[in-house]
């Protein structure tokens, strides 16, 4: 079954996901590329697993996204057609959780006196987090995953100045590799758009979302830069991307 399918800008190409997979379709040429191969129960390329796309129903019975993404598709074409992004999502760290449901599978029926158990991947607080990464593919060529060099924390130089003393002098505050700041493997990836043919700009946050991250990503060096690095005491960042449309096309945060 086909999970998401969405057309190039050119209206010339689909790309699909396909088994968790991501395939290109070039429509003109009758040729198909396929771009991932480790796709699973565990392993979502170019969807988001339920935590990153979520979803309920409302009253009317219609289904609403409401959590990242905000959908189930996580590929994106470029304006040219000649690359894509997409996500990339690994679960296998996270425990599962049974769910009761009482809710029957029609409206027409009554609520069901014992309930069904589906399980799910569910992280709970203190639990790991699905791991997210973004992946550029041109196409033709060569996948390659979005990275970056971790920008220079203040502490770092304290440590390397003050060694064992610092704990003594200042009171040691939590560093990114912790849970509610930490990065790599628990960051969550909240947006992605291209500024044009060769850059993307990506949206991160740590798992409560009080520090934020605009990385700019140079497609064609292959390379990540950290533009952007906020922290808020009281409060979140919202799930948003402000960026202004020039009229030759490109875009400017």
């Amino acid at each position: 079954m086909i999970d998401y399918a969405v057309w190039s800008p050119t209206a010339a190409k689909v790309a699909y996901v396909y088994n968790h997979d991501v395939y290109v379709r070039d429509i003109p040429h009758g040729i198909t590329l396929r771009v991932t191969y480790d796709g699973g129960p565990e392993v979502f390329n170019g969807v988001a697993d339920w935590v990153f796309e979520g979803f309920s129903l409302s009253t009317s019975g219609e289904l609403i996204v409401e959590e990242v993404f905000g959908s189930r598709g996580c590929i994106w074409w470029s304006p040219s057609s000649n690359h894509i992004a997409y996500i990339h999502i690994n679960e296998s760290q996270v425990p599962v959780y049974s769910i009761p449901y009482y809710i029957p599978d029609s409206t027409r029926n009554d609520p069901l006196p014992y309930p069904t158990f589906k399980d799910i991947k569910y992280p709970k607080p203190g639990y790991p987090n699905p791991v997210a990464d973004l992946y550029v593919y041109p196409l033709g060529g060569e996948t390659w995953k979005v990275t970056y060099p971790e920008p220079v924390d203040k502490r770092d130089f304290l440590d390397d100045l003050l060694g064992d003393w610092e704990d003594e002098l200042f009171e040691r505050q939590e560093g990114e590799g912790h849970e509610t700041d930490g990065w790599g493997d628990k960051k969550l990836i909240t947006n992605v758009e291209w500024m044009g043919d060769y850059a993307v700009l990506v949206s991160e946050t740590n798992r409560v979302s009080d520090h934020f991250r605009g990385v700019l990503v140079d497609v064609q060096a292959q390379t990540g830069q950290v533009v952007r690095d906020e922290k808020v005491q009281e409060g979140w960042f919202e799930i948003v991307l402000a960026f202004l449309e020039r009229a030759n096309g490109s875009r400017i945060i």
